[in-house]
């Protein structure tokens, strides 16, 4: 999909970790609330993951190696620790929860879904003459309101609606 939603590449380039993926001052506070260095960085790549994909990883192996480093450096940690976080667990909904309350970010609900729906219809499709465009439009709109993108195939229903 095009637009300011985007899948993790390939590769990056230094300058592309800085901007995308280097953790604040307030963020680093907030990811040492997290017990173990496990824990510490795999809620550091869920925090940055979020923005940059309007969601989060379906798992950690979905993001690259080289972001996973470029984390765990920022954190003082010698070693990529994300492959012993316990992704199926109460902890990973506990860390995503808390994630979402420190940034603001909300899960989709049918209520967004169906305001997302309306402003299609009314307003996005004034200056979008193509499906893709109304899904860019979309997915911006959704990112405005800190509000994770739906999958794929029910944004596409959406758009198609």
């Amino acid at each position: 999909m095009v637009g300011l939603y985007r899948d993790f590449k390939s590769s990056y380039s230094e300058r592309e970790l800085d901007l995308d993926f280097s953790l604040t001052v307030q963020e680093v506070q907030f990811i040492g609330q997290f017990n173990g260095e496990s824990n510490r960085q795999a809620s550091a790549i869920l925090l940055k993951a979020l923005p940059y994909l309007g969601r989060f990883p379906e798992s950690l192996l979905e993001v690259p190696e080289v972001i996973r480093r470029y984390v765990a450096t920022q954190l003082g940690m010698l070693f990529d620790l994300s492959d012993t976080y316990l992704w199926d667990s109460r902890s990973r909904e506990r860390h995503q929860a808390e994630i979402r309350a420190f940034t603001g970010w909300q899960v989709a609900t049918n209520e967004h879904k169906k305001a997302l729906f309306d402003w299609l219809r009314v307003d996005g499709a004034i200056s979008a003459f193509t499906t893709e465009k109304l899904q860019d439009l979309a997915v911006s709109h959704l990112r405005a309101r800190r509000i994770e993108r739906p999958a794929e195939a029910e944004l596409a229903r959406i758009v198609n609606s």
